[in-house]
């Protein structure tokens, strides 16, 4: 389920800034956290939020509309047993240990 979501958002981020895909550890994929997972009892449905970190030398390399434009849409997925959807509910910017970190934040539902 993770790298499949980590897939959908890194094509998106790579159309708008190929700079920014890179972990790490080095890869050539985005970071994906999932943060929360909120699993019901009496449905299939759960219900969380992920985060995609980007790293960069400077706040100045993340083009804040191009990311907002290219997540603007839902992102959803697809596995042999479930279906995902992400909608970009936050996108925050900070310096971290000499770093430029963009976190964007994403409210999940996983039907399966």
């Amino acid at each position: 389920m993770r790298q499949a979501l980590e897939a959908a958002i890194r094509a998106r981020i790579e159309a708008v800034a190929p700079q920014l895909v890179g972990d790490l550890w080095g890869r050539k994929q985005v970071t994906l956290l999932i943060t929360r997972l909120s699993i019901s009892a009496t449905s299939r449905v759960a219900e969380g939020e992920a985060q995609a970190v980007l790293f960069s030398d400077t706040p100045d390399a993340f083009p804040v509309d191009g990311l907002i434009g290219a997540l603007r849409e839902p992102v959803s997925v697809t596995g042999q047993d479930f279906r995902l959807r992400a909608r970009l509910t936050q996108l925050s910017e900070r310096i971290e240990e000499m770093q430029a970190v963009c976190r964007l934040t994403f409210a999940i539902e996983v039907m399966q």
